[in-house]
């Protein structure tokens, strides 16, 4: 076998020659590579200076805002702002991250936290008429839009014919109430809790004035009219309180509390924004709407209006942290979308007020002795609604009205 020889010459001229092919292609991507690289980053810089000359980058930030919250119903709603910061940055400078106290700690500062906080009224300004923060009304209206009103599903409760039926413009069926229990847009609206700060009061003829009244959880009105008035479009339910109607109905005509509060709301509207079984739930309230022979409209969300109350306390007081919205607490979320003025009465968790004066649990009697639910967060949310009381968001009412 021969084999093939070469001379170091030749190997020397082959192995050049490939070598300068090869640094010749090299050469060339990587003329290629830094051409394209200089263009990309001319053209990078090109643009971030035309976006930031022109403010395109602001823009692209509000329009993006704009869509994340979709607005369905016009009627309810006058004018919004993707972002206002005003009240958000206040909320912030005034909790630092540390609303929820000791209770007790709390208590004891109850006549300096609420003194200085709550003065409801500017000198010679009517308590109908008081101005608006309209900047951080509508940020926090925009926070609330989910609620609108016109996400509500009504069900018509009809004791007299033993039927329960969905009505309204979304069904084919018609309320034999007919308009008159929608939620309407209101020029002033009151929302009255169920705290003894209202005993004594003297609330209840300004409360009666107002265009719409939002009342909470069947509290009665009968024999408390001049603390609380008797006028009432819309009453919000929790669950207990279903389940409490319902047993209180197995105890006898005498003894049946919510039925002579019901016969009182007989033609009104109720409002269950909680979670819960719907079906079985309204069944339960059924059966006290149809032994009184009333017809009433329930009014309910397709979701969850605790999950919405939640994660705009959270945003707004930037606390993880937070128990189980209350029911008034969702009434003023929801009340945000209608109202142009909110006033709050009987939004107190303090067992003395700032006269030292002590007060019930509630403003009526309790068969049993109430007690705070563990549940709920009572002084998260009333730092909150004194936060939007002194930026003008809404009124916050723990004095007498006259």
């Amino acid at each position: 076998m021969t084999s093939r020889k070469f001379s170091r010459r030749s190997l020397k001229r082959r192995g050049t020659t490939a070598t300068w092919i090869v640094l010749k292609e090299a050469e060339k991507c990587y003329v290629a590579k830094m051409v394209f690289m200089a263009v990309l980053f001319f053209s990078i810089v090109t643009s971030l200076t035309a976006v930031l000359a022109t403010g395109t980058l602001k823009s692209l930030v509000v329009i993006r805002a704009k869509k994340a919250f979709v607005i369905p119903d016009d009627r309810y709603i006058q004018v919004f702002t993707p972002r206002t910061p005003v009240l958000e940055d206040k909320l912030h400078a005034n909790t630092h991250g540390q609303v929820a106290v000791n209770i007790e700690e709390e208590e004891q500062c109850a006549n300096h936290t609420t003194g200085g906080n709550t003065t409801t009224l500017r000198q010679g300004e009517p308590w109908n008429a008081w101005k608006v923060n309209l900047k951080s009304f509508n940020y926090l209206r925009l926070r609330c839009a989910p609620a609108n009103p016109s996400r509500m599903q009504s069900l018509e409760m009809r004791g007299n014919t033993n039927t329960m039926a969905e009505c309204g413009h979304d069904y084919r069926g018609e309320c034999v109430l007919k308009d008159s229990t929608d939620v309407q847009y209101s020029n002033n609206c009151a929302i009255v809790g169920n705290s003894g700060i209202l005993t004594d009061s003297l609330c209840g003829k300004e409360i009666d004035l107002s265009d719409y009244v939002i009342r909470l959880n069947l509290a009665p009105t009968h024999g408390y009219e001049k603390d609380v008035g008797y006028k009432t479009n819309l009453t919000v339910l929790n669950k207990s309180l279903m389940k409490k109607v319902k047993a209180s109905l197995g105890l006898g005509f005498e003894k049946d509390l919510y039925s002579q509060r019901l016969r009182l709301l007989n033609g009104t509207a109720f409002c269950f924004p909680k979670e819960g079984d719907k079906v079985a739930l309204f069944g339960d309230f059924f059966l006290s709407v149809m032994a009184n022979n009333l017809i009433v409209t329930m009014k309910h969300y397709p979701y969850n209006l605790e999950h919405l109350t939640t994660s705009i306390m959270r945003r707004m007081l930037r606390q993880g942290q937070f128990g189980q919205p209350t029911t008034g607490m969702i009434a003023v979320v929801m009340a945000t979308t209608f109202c142009s003025r909110i006033n709050l009465y009987g939004y107190y968790p303090f067992p003395k007020d700032e006269a030292n004066r002590t007060i019930p649990y509630h403003y009526f009697y309790d068969v049993k002795k109430a007690k705070p639910d563990k549940r709920h967060n009572f002084l998260t949310e009333f730092r909150f609604h004194q936060l939007l009381h002194k930026d003008r968001v809404l009124r916050l009412v723990t004095r007498k009205c006259s």
